[in-house]
């Protein structure tokens, strides 16, 4: 009935399409023939395709991706295995770093900021905790604090990863008020050390913890991340905000060794990768010696 190219449309396939798709002979030839052009065009490109396969790669591009196939291969399986973080020596200046750096080896610490009333010019810690102690003290106290506490407690989220540089703001945008037994202050964040102590007696107990023991129970109490309602302590009145607690990560503890090896072993392994090369260059090196004048 026609060809288009070398395909010849047959007069029953026609026939099949009027039947299966209730067309009339026009509609079903025409279809028929639509398909045809579309197989004749797929082979004419398949065939170009394989007359030309594109652009060819020259011997010497060839041969170096072969090559650093192989390197790739050489160092994900050869390599990289015999050089893992439980092979680092424990005498590697690296290794012996990081387990010095208190970023790395602590113990539990959580980092915090807060906003601190207190009374004004004011070292002597006995001084300063008959001071607060004296409830007219505390009165005023929280009255100062509370217009501060309430511009932070409308424009700072708890969860907000930059909570304590927002209270900070809040506080300097309050202002220093006009109490002169009063001091509204932010002291610098940090990581703090709940159960640091300073002295210890005999048997290893504690006489002397770092932090007032009325400070540290309430930063415990608190969700991570939380804020405390205001509370006294013998230092003044006090709203802490907890932005992260970091968990202990001990020398002696296997898992502390595991993730101070884990975080030199990339520079490490490319030191070691660096020695490696260096010695297979010598290996390879090819030496040239000059002949004798003489031809002797």
């Amino acid at each position: 009935m026609a060809e288009v190219g070398e395909l010849v449309l047959d007069a029953a396939v026609v026939e099949h399409l009027a039947a299966r798709d209730g067309l009339s002979p026009e509609e079903a030839r025409a279809r028929a023939l639509d398909t045809l052009r579309l197989v004749a065009a797929g082979r004419e490109h398949h065939a170009r395709r394989a007359a030309d396969p594109g652009p060819v790669l020259t011997p010497r591009r060839a041969e170096h991706l072969r090559r650093a196939a192989l390197a790739r291969l050489w160092l994900t399986e050869r390599f990289e295995p015999a050089h893992g973080p439980q092979d680092i020596p424990d005498d590697d200046r690296r290794l012996t770093a990081a387990r010095a750096d208190p970023r790395m080896v602590h113990p539990e610490v959580h980092g915090l900021c807060q906003v601190v009333v207190e009374p004004p010019n004011v070292t002597d810690e006995d001084q300063m905790a008959a001071i607060t102690a004296d409830p007219a003290w505390r009165e005023a106290a929280s009255q100062a604090l509370a217009p501060v506490l309430a511009r932070i407690d409308r424009n700072v989220p708890v969860d907000d990863h930059e909570a304590c540089r927002l209270m900070k703001r809040e506080v300097e945008l309050s202002g220093p008020g006009d109490d002169p037994r009063l001091h509204i202050t932010f002291p610098r964040p940090g990581g703090f050390e709940l159960r640091a102590c300073e002295e210890h007696d005999d048997a290893g107990a504690c006489t002397k913890p770092r932090f007032a023991p009325a400070w540290t129970r309430e930063i415990e109490r608190l969700a991570v991340p939380g804020r405390s309602v205001p509370f006294f302590t013998p230092a003044g009145l006090h709203v802490v905000q907890v932005e992260q607690r970091l968990p202990a990560q001990l020398a002696d503890d296997p898992a502390t060794d595991r993730i101070v090896r884990e975080a030199v072993l990339d520079p490490w392994r490319a030191d070691q990768l660096g020695q490696r090369l260096e010695e297979l260059r010598r290996q390879r090196t090819v030496r040239v010696a000059g002949m004798p004048e003489d031809g002797g």
